[in-house]
C-alpha cells in the first residue's frame, strides 16, 4: 500500500515576491471529508515554490499538494525472474478500489476552496491545473494519470502473514524484517515516526528474549 500524491494544483502569483516565502509559513491541513475526528481522509501541504520543490516552474508559479491518507487499493511486489540480480516487478495499482479516487477528486476540490479564501486569493492570479472550472471526469482523469507515490510504501511483509509479532519470518529460521514493510496496514500519517517506533518496539522484543 502507498499514499497516492497530486503532483499539486499548479497556481500562478500576481506578483513573483507573493511565493518567495520561507519553509515555516508553509501550512499542512489534515481533513476529513465528513467531519469523522482523528479519520483523515487526506493531507494537504503547500505552497511549494521552484526554490524548495527544484523543479522547473515559472518565478510566480506554486503548488499545493496532497494525498489520500487511507487508501484501500493494494499493490503487489513479485519476483522478476529466479536471478536475485533482476529488480522485482511492482505494481502501485492506485485507485483499484474507486473510492480512493473519489478521496483524491475532493481533495483538489478542497484546495479549490482554499485557493479562494481572501490569504490566498488576494495573491493568486490564476489557478491554472487542474482548473477549479473543469468537470469532475476531466479532473479524475488528470489525477489518475498525474498522481505518483508520496514514498510511504509499506505492507509487503505484513505481522500476521509474512512475519510473526516478533517480526520474525515465518518458516525462515533466523530472519527477520524491522521496516514500514511490517505494517498490515497504512497509517494516516507520514510512515517516518511509525516506523521509527516499529524499530523502538523491535529492540525492546530483543531484549526480552535476551532475558
Amino acid at each position: 500500500m502507498d499514499h497516492p500524491a497530486l503532483p499539486g494544483v499548479f497556481c500562478i502569483a500576481r506578483d513573483p515576491t507573493d511565493v518567495l516565502v520561507p519553509l515555516t509559513q508553509r501550512f499542512m491541513l489534515r481533513v476529513s471529508f465528513d467531519g469523522r475526528d482523528g479519520e483523515e481522509d487526506a493531507h494537504i501541504f503547500g505552497p511549494f515554490t521552484r526554490t524548495s520543490v527544484g523543479e522547473a516552474m515559472p518565478p510566480e508559479g506554486f503548488v499545493i499538494a496532497g494525498f489520500g491518507a487511507k487508501p484501500l487499493s493494494r499493490g503487489s511486489v513479485r519476483l522478476r525472474s529466479a536471478s536475485p540480480d533482476d529488480a522485482p516487478r511492482i505494481t502501485l495499482n492506485y485507485f483499484a478500489e474507486p473510492s480512493d479516487l473519489d478521496v483524491m477528486l475532493r481533495t483538489v476540490r478542497a484546495i479549490h476552496d482554499l485557493l479562494a479564501q481572501p490569504a490566498l486569493a488576494k495573491i493568486t492570479d490564476q489557478v491554472v491545473f487542474p482548473a477549479p472550472g473543469a468537470p469532475d471526469d476531466e479532473v479524475r482523469e488528470q489525477i489518475r494519470v498525474g498522481s505518483l507515490t508520496d514514498h510511504h510504501p509499506v505492507g509487503t511483509c505484513p505481522i500476521g502473514s509474512v512475519v510473526d509479532p516478533h517480526l520474525r519470518v515465518l518458516g525462515v529460521e533466523g530472519l527477520r524484517v524491522c521496516d514500514a514493510s511490517v505494517m498490515p496496514n497504512i497509517p494516516r500519517a507520514n510512515t517516518n515516526f511509525p516506523t521509527m517506533m516499529v524499530a523502538e518496539r523491535f529492540v525492546e522484543l530483543l531484549d526480552e528474549e535476551a532475558r
